[in-house]
């Protein structure tokens, strides 16, 4: 009997997309992909792409895309489970699902045990005399040792071999701690394999029952690794849908109705260690749809407590617009720029945090309209306005309930001194209208029209995530791509998911993203961008360098838009200070302007 899922795999892997496709429509070979006319909508010049190689498809014109279920659902008008029926037909491909086969059931247990033997190697390591350094790191940290029994810290020593000697016995041991991410293999060198967690404080990650899913790892000591690393996902762990300390703090939350939200495991010790247990984290990813779903199944409201630096709020913006679209209460504790729940645990008893949470909350529609509308009001001229218009038109369209945008419209109104039926009606009218850019290809036959208005700082963004995923040798470059403020909210939530796999060594492609198994990540907004990569060979590096110095300066260039629009209330030192301000930019805006000229001209870009 076959799973769900190998089905799945197997359809992808043996029913070829376009040959699929061409049934329907019309497909002309160019390169590497095929071009028709759009089945999904109305167009005279092909724009529909497909791509073989990612056996994805894409249309420029209506910016569907998708993979071959998608397609048979979107063409046929019909739900997945009857478009795998239709594949299973034409493909000859026998349909046969059993989600809960016995064997799959049983290789789950083994592998809860192999986890059990792994932490109880971990945690004999941190109270012997290997693991004094590790010991020496909680002691600073104020942790005590009850803390750190009651969350079963380990510690995973220095060395590439210590697990793999001593819990890794057999073959097919090893074979499952290295699909467990315990282990990983040498390059190029199959059945040799290594320790993954070395020199790390080890935090064992429990499911829903308590089972030992996966682990996490800070480093300790100085390092040039990254600071976290975490299990990769598995047929027992599933990151987009877990939570550290959801086993511990279920209860209380079901008691409360209410969770808190913090970033990191540190965070949740801390605060739990201060009878606030009611506490969970996200694993290494940005918060997604279904964790989301997760917590509306315990609680009935949300807490984010985040980090108050420009990261922290980046993070908060986007957890709290998918509370809005899921129907999530929520509220935003946002702490002093370099602090973190961990440091306040520290430093307060729980009397003293509740207070500061009830005092110092922000009910959601005030701290998102304090994001996009930032140094704005009625007072603030028409040009600060008008680009503070551009943001808040951006977060209203990813609104799903029309409630919900004529809310922000209206409370957006009142704060600018813009009559509310204005902005309602400039709105709902330019959501009607095509608004397009243009995207630029190295073909000029394939430049199309893409549905939805963008800003060059945004398409930047989402070329370079492109070319990250289908050349992961750029990841050589990530320390700089990490300095990068984004703009879009997809981008820099792909970013941080694509970051995280870089990090703990797991795969990065296409395929992989479009798997079912990763839930909550969605990769159609940058299609075009993935298509338009496997035209593109030998100079890439060197356009993902120009990339990154293009986005630095049209940063550059929105900053000194944004601060040579002067105040009729500034007063003269702050004056001043801006335009000292100014001309730094300015300064930095021409160096920058000179590198890109210097550059080898390499293929257009757009």
């Amino acid at each position: 009997m076959q799973t769900f899922k190998e089905f799945v795999e197997r359809v992808k892997r043996e029913v070829r997309l376009e040959s699929y496709i061409s049934r329907h429509i019309q497909l002309k070979k160019q390169g590497r992909r095929y071009l028709g006319l759009c089945p999904f909508h109305n167009e005279k010049t092909p724009s529909f792409t497909v791509s073989p190689d990612l056996g994805f498809f894409h249309c420029f014109g209506c910016g569907k895309s998708g993979d071959i279920f998608t397609f048979v659902q979107e063409f046929e008008k019909v739900d997945f489970n009857r478009a795998r029926e239709i594949l299973a037909d034409y493909s000859g491909i026998p349909l046969q699902i059993s989600d809960r086969d016995k064997d799959k059931q049983d290789e789950k247990i083994e592998l809860f045990s192999l986890n059990r033997k792994a932490l109880s190697f971990f945690k004999a390591s941190l109270y012997s005399g290997i693991g004094k350094e590790a010991r020496d790191y909680l002691a600073s940290r104020k942790i005590s040792e009850k803390e750190a029994e009651y969350f079963e810290l380990g510690y995973a020593p220095p060395g590439y071999q210590n697990l793999l000697q001593a819990v890794c016995k057999t073959d097919r041991e090893k074979k499952q701690a290295l699909s467990l991410g315990l282990l990983k293999e040498r390059a190029g060198k199959t059945g040799e394999y290594y320790d993954f967690f070395r020199s790390r404080l080890i935090f064992p990650i429990k499911d829903r029952n308590g089972n030992i899913a996966a682990f996490g790892g800070r480093v300790i000591g100085e390092s040039n690794e990254a600071k976290y690393i975490n299990s990769p996902a598995s047929i027992v762990y599933d990151k987009g849908s877990s939570f550290y300390n959801l086993y511990q703090a279920g209860p209380s939350i079901r008691k409360n109705r209410k969770a808190i939200l913090v970033e990191g495991y540190l965070d949740v010790i801390g605060l739990f260690a201060r009878e606030i247990d009611y506490v969970v984290a996200p694993l290494g990813t940005g918060l997604s749809e279904v964790q989301i779903r997760t917590l509306r199944s315990y609680a009935d409201e949300l807490l984010l407590m985040y980090d108050g630096d420009s990261a922290g709020k980046r993070a908060a913006f986007r957890a709290s617009q998918l509370c809005l679209n899921e129907k999530m209460p929520v509220k935003i504790f946002l702490l002093e720029d370099g602090k973190d729940p961990f440091d306040l645990s520290r430093e307060k008893n729980k009397l003293e945090i509740d207070r500061l949470i009830e005092d110092k909350s922000l009910e959601l529609s005030a701290f998102i309209l304090s994001e996009i509308l930032s140094g704005v009001s009625s007072g603030s001229s028409p040009e600060k306005k008008r680009r503070a218009l551009e943001g808040l038109f951006q977060f209203i369209r990813n609104l799903n309930l029309k409630t919900d945008q004529d809310m922000y419209l209206k409370l957006s109104a009142e704060k600018l001194g813009i009559e509310a039926s204005a902005l309602s009606e400039d709105f709902f009218s330019g959501s009607k209208q095509n608004n397009n850019f243009q995207v630029k290809t190295n073909n000029p036959d394939t430049e199309k029209k893409v549905k939805k208005t963008q800003s060059p700082l945004a398409i930047c963004e989402k070329r370079l995530i492109a070319m990250l995923i289908m050349h992961n040798e750029l990841f050589e470059y990530a320390n700089r791509l990490s300095e990068v403020d984004f703009v879009d909210d997809d981008a820099s939530f792909l970013w941080d998911y694509i970051y995280t796999l870089f990090l703990n060594e797991e795969q990065i492609s296409p395929e992989g993203l479009l798997s079912s198994d990763v839930q909550g990540i969605s990769i159609d907004f940058i299609a075009g961008y993935l298509i338009e990569e496997t035209e593109q060979r030998e100079n890439v590096v060197e356009i993902f360098l120009e990339l990154l110095d293009r986005h630095e300066l049209l940063s550059l260039e929105e900053k000194i838009k944004r601060l040579s629009v002067f105040e009729p209330n500034m007063v003269e030192t702050e004056k001043a200070e801006t335009i000292k301000r100014l001309m730094e930019l300015s300064i930095k805006r021409e160096e920058l302007r000179n590198k890109l000229r210097e550059r080898t001209p390499g293929p257009e870009r757009g």
